[in-house]
């Protein structure tokens, strides 16, 4: 008789097993959580990567713009040379 058990003791095996699920559920959201989390903070911090490289592409590519007008008028002054001497 042995296996039998009082209905208090087998209430309290009840409360532990529950204890133990809503533990083991608990750790599960925050691992989901934190892994959510680094996810975002990496979304973000390559979001912001890529910004700052947009901005250095812009700024290279004004750079060129100016670099390609200079050599245009510089090539145009040097064939108005060319042509006077």
């Amino acid at each position: 008789m042995g296996d039998i058990k009082t209905i208090p003791e087998h209430m309290e095996e009840e409360a532990r097993r529950h204890d133990k699920l809503v533990s083991k559920m608990k750790k599960i959201q925050s691992s989901a959580t934190q892994h959510f989390q680094s996810i975002f903070n990496g979304h973000k911090r390559l979001k912001l990567q890529l910004e700052s490289q947009k901005r250095e592409l812009e700024l290279q590519r004004i750079e060129l713009e100016k670099r390609e007008a200079q050599n245009e008028s510089e090539s145009k002054k040097l064939k108005e040379e060319i042509k006077e001497v």
